[in-house]
């Protein structure tokens, strides 16, 4: 198990996709810095000593880096894209596996339950990880640029209101609030990554199996705009900053479900790939 877990490790963070996607992640985290906490800390309100500073907040970390700057041109794209550039790096390898034989090569040496879960692994790992990592990025640059201030509901500076998801939780505990949301993004990137690993059994098409993600979430956002639901949708239920309201259980229960199911589809297709392979 060990040894086809660090072959497709290999061939998931050694590839030229994977770079691409993480690339282009960090451009849009970076560019954020520049455009958004750079000019901030070069604002009057960061460093007025008047006696009317008491009555104001100096912009804040918590507020400006790329979670919680909504309707920014940056933080816009990089949560709109987030589906895809989950899936660009790996999502399609079983679909190129199946339709070269090279699947075929590797279950034979080391069993389909031990291949297909470390396609599995491998896919939810690196997808994970492309959209993870900027976002650390682009923290540790804002929180080199502005101060820790401790955000308040009451200055109306920040993007989480009464009714977000875990609004209290971030009022109290902001650095929580960001790690769980990172964990949220990396669980989420995933499962991107899983349902085109699962869509490889039944479409055999790279291009499609690495966009239909992205598809399926402007579905749901197109389906349930203006309805209750519609902040339980992956593009907005990912962002820290909330952009309409959801309940945090019922997002955690629906990811677990996703995932679940995912994995089930994968083990059964799996364990009648040869089937797969003659039907082919």
């Amino acid at each position: 198990m060990k040894s086809a877990i660090r072959l497709e490790l290999i061939r998931a963070f050694k590839n030229k996709l994977f770079l691409f996607a993480l690339a282009v992640g960090l451009i849009l985290a970076i560019a954020n810095v520049i455009l958004i906490a750079l000019p901030a800390s070069f604002s009057e309100a960061m460093w007025d000593v008047s006696p009317s500073f008491k009555t104001q907040q100096p912009p804040s970390f918590f507020s400006h880096w790329i979670g919680l700057t909504p309707f920014t041109i940056t933080t816009s794209i990089f949560y709109y894209i987030l589906p895809l550039l989950a899936c660009i790096p790996y999502g399609a390898s079983l679909c190129s596996d199946i339709t070269s034989r090279f699947s075929s090569q590797l279950v034979t040496r080391v069993g389909r339950l031990r291949y297909f879960t470390a396609k599995a692994l491998s896919a939810f790992l690196v997808a994970g990880t492309t959209l993870v990592v900027p976002l650390f990025v682009n923290i540790v640059f804002v929180a080199c640029l502005l101060p820790q201030i401790m955000p308040g509901p009451s200055t109306h500076l920040y993007a989480v209101m009464a009714n977000s998801m875990l609004a209290d939780f971030f009022y109290e505990r902001p650095w929580a609030y960001i790690w769980v949301f990172l964990a949220l993004t990396f669980f989420g990137a995933g499962l991107f990554g899983l349902l085109s690993t699962t869509l490889s059994f039944f479409i055999h098409n790279p291009f499609i199996v690495t966009l239909a993600p992205f598809l399926f979430c402007l579905a749901l956002q197109f389906a349930t705009q203006g309805t209750i639901l519609e902040g339980f949708t992956p593009l907005n239920s990912l962002q820290p900053s909330q952009p309409y309201p959801a309940v945090f259980w019922i997002v955690i229960s629906l990811m677990v479900l996703t995932f679940v199911l995912l994995a089930v589809v994968i083990a059964r297709k799996g364990a009648c790939y040869e089937e797969l392979v003659e039907h082919d």
